[in-house]
């Protein structure tokens, strides 16, 4: 007797075209299509430590691996992260560091917080009083300030128009028209 060996993929498809073939009816055709093998599985893959398998490639034909949190691809190993604290990027107002994982982090120099890079810490609360204004805090960290409607800024303070009504506000600059009776000359709102 003579036995032939085949992969177990073969195996699972030929099952699969048997069992269809028997749910044709009497009388039909049946076509049988030939298939092409995935080259990978990745159960086939050689096992890594501290890393999964994986099929990669063009048409998933190739084993591969991917490395777990804090280790990376060396050839066929996944071995742990080396950091060195002096080959990470240094960004101002910071001190880098190593995590534990392996990566190049850093923290921020007093008084700067993280905010993707190092900014200034701001507290719209002990930003500078400007009166007729609003205070908030730029992304910079730095206080800033938007005037209330109907007021105009000019020299980081903003004023009311006198005989005028404010239409919009940039800093140093505010559009406004002169109230009935009065006209424009020289930046502002005097009587005709």
């Amino acid at each position: 007797m003579h036995f032939t060996w085949i992969p177990i993929f073969a195996a699972a498809s030929l099952a699969f075209t048997l069992s269809s073939a028997a749910a044709v009816p009497v009388g039909e055709d049946i076509v049988v299509k030939k298939r092409t093998p995935p080259t990978c599985l990745h159960f086939n893959c050689p096992k890594v430590t501290r890393g999964t398998a994986v099929c990669a490639g063009p048409g998933f034909g190739t084993c591969s691996f991917i490395c777990e949190d804090g280790y990376e691809a060396h050839g066929k190993f996944c071995l742990a992260k080396e950091c060195r604290k002096s080959t990470c990027p240094k960004t101002a107002h910071s001190e880098p560091f190593c995590t534990s994982k392996g990566d190049c982090d850093f923290t921020c120099d007093p008084p700067y917080k993280k905010n993707g890079r190092c900014v200034k810490a701001c507290d719209k609360s002990k930003c500078p009083e400007v009166s007729n204004s609003v205070s908030w805090c730029s992304t910079s960290g730095d206080c800033n300030h938007t005037c209330s409607d109907g007021k105009c800024e000019k020299k980081s303070k903003c004023y009311k128009a006198l005989n005028a009504i404010a239409h919009f506000n940039t800093p140093g600059d505010c559009g406004y028209t002169c109230r009935s009776g009065f006209s424009k000359q020289s930046g502002k709102c005097v009587k005709k």
